[in-house]
């Protein structure tokens, strides 16, 4: 904010968002496709596993291609005045928006490199390499934007970092797992087409939350100016660190529930479960007051009064993200054991519903209300799709006493 003023960085935050919008283009394959990956490694179905990998390949290759030729059509376009951008001529924001989606299209065939170690059981070293990305990204905005280089040279270092990655896992595959490394040889035209189909069963599962994160940023630039996105995408960054430390864990633990439901271990799923949800539901608690106690003090300090620090708006957002952990719970023993249904019904209600009502509501209401909105659906779809999911995975087996 510093280098650029509150109101470019909430032009580029607006671009960003719209950008992301490109992943859903995979049409949740990745998703369906690490499962199945991994119960096929479980069961030691070699010619299933190379099918699946070999064709989620090509599929999302070809989509990526797609999705790009889409945004160069975009960018011929007056977008810049759809999405209310003053600051930025049309021509640097139409550099900064091919770039965008190219880091955002270049990922989806990633997702297939990175899910290998999450195949075989080897999701610290997958995980390794996603940090890794992060830092490496997090060092190069923090050098370029002391140096105040334009957006569009911030969004060529997201590039090259995440070409420069997924070259290096591409390499260490190689030389320690050359047998799973991805090709084509072994796609077919049935297995891609199973792919789409299975994809789109689990599709709710990458547009829900990709809705719920940049929608919302979307229709903040409709009813408010630049500022008002930097201040609640600021404060929300901040309260999703929680989150983030909840999806960590819950994604270390999702290879153990997908092989306990192959396994039909079924009592054992529900106490993983019900101790899961304790741990996860005690250490929130304890750090959600933490960060309403200190959460003033360190945004201050890290935004350097550049943003109003709204201490009603922190807590709205604290007491959403708490909702949304307690679903994430939810939604990881469900979805990891394929029952889309439910996940595709949950997202539909806490994303589209939700994002709906919360939209009226801004209009005629304020920032507390829209998340609100957002907190009250979320509670609805946990309720209605999520929960009981989740119990009828068990069967009955001390379903009743979960939670």
């Amino acid at each position: 904010m510093k280098a650029w003023t509150v109101d470019l960085y909430g032009e580029w935050l607006i671009l960003v968002s719209f950008c992301n919008f490109a992943s859903l283009l995979h049409l949740g394959i990745p998703t369906f496709m690490s499962h199945a990956l991994r119960g096929a490694y479980a069961k030691k179905d070699w010619q299933l596993y190379y099918s699946i990998q070999h064709s989620a390949l090509v599929v999302l290759t070809l989509l990526s291609a797609l999705g790009f030729v889409i945004f160069v059509v975009i960018s011929q376009l007056s977008f810049a005045t759809w999405l209310h951008l003053n600051l930025m001529t049309q021509h640097n924001a139409t550099s900064v928006l091919l770039l965008l989606a190219s880091v955002t299209l270049l990922s989806l065939p990633t997702t297939l490199i990175s899910g290998v170690y999450r195949s075989l059981g080897q999701l610290g070293r997958g995980q390794w390499w996603q940090n890794a990305l992060v830092i490496t990204r997090a060092l190069l905005t923090f050098v370029l934007l002391m140096q105040k280089q334009a957006p569009w040279t911030l969004a060529v270092s997201w590039l090259g970092a995440n070409m420069l990655f997924c070259g290096l896992m591409l390499l260490d595959q190689k030389r320690r797992l050359p047998q799973f490394v991805a090709h084509y040889h072994k796609a077919t035209l049935e297995s891609s087409t199973k792919l789409l189909l299975q994809g789109l069963a689990y599709f709710a599962a990458t547009w829900g939350p990709l809705c719920v994160t940049e929608g919302t940023i979307i229709i903040l630039s409709m009813f408010g100016e630049a500022k008002t996105i930097a201040q609640f995408a600021s404060m929300r960054t901040f309260c999703n660190l929680l989150l983030q430390g909840v999806a960590v864990v819950l994604a270390a633990l999702a290879p153990e529930i997908t092989n306990l439901y192959a396994q039909q271990q079924k009592q054992v799923l529900a106490l993983l479960f019900r101790k899961t949800f304790a741990y996860v539901l005690g250490a929130s608690l304890v750090a959600c007051v933490v960060m309403l106690s200190l959460g003033p003090w360190v945004l201050a300090t890290w935004l350097q009064k550049n943003i109003t620090i709204d201490s009603w708006l922190l807590l709205f957002l604290i007491s959403y993200i708490f909702i949304q952990i307690i679903s994430s719970v939810y939604n990881a023993f469900t979805i990891t054991t394929f029952n889309h249904r439910a996940v595709n019904g949950y997202y539909v209600c806490t994303s589209i519903i939700g994002l709906v009502f919360g939209a009226l509501v801004l209009r005629f209401s304020n920032m507390y209300g829209f998340i609100m909105t957002l907190g009250i659906f979320e509670i609805v779809g946990l309720k209605f799709f999520l929960k009981p999911a989740v119990q009828m995975t068990f069967n009955g087996s001390q379903s009743q006493n979960l939670v």
